[in-house]
């Protein structure tokens, strides 16, 4: 029985990295947490969005971009219909 949040994590990490769709996501908030699931062996992560914004948020918080498939789009209807597609 699972009883603490380190041991979700760690049985996640076991299944191997899941493949994440985020669209639009292109504030500080949302690319450190899955720059966190990234390097915790959690997920394969593609963002679809403004690829500049998302490259100066990536800077700006000390991201590696290498981390992150990222997919230009600005338009954020756009993003959402390719990122369920």
């Amino acid at each position: 029985m699972i009883q603490h949040l380190t041991e979700i994590v760690e049985e996640a990490r076991k299944r191997g990295r899941k493949r994440l769709a985020v669209a639009y996501g292109q504030d500080s908030h949302t690319l450190e947490a899955v720059y966190e699931a990234y390097k915790e062996g959690l997920v394969e992560p593609t963002l679809y969005g403004d690829k500049k914004v998302i490259e100066e948020v990536c800077q700006t918080s000390g991201l590696d971009l290498k981390a992150f498939n990222i997919v230009d789009e600005s338009n954020d209807v756009k993003c959402v219909q390719q990122a369920v597609a």
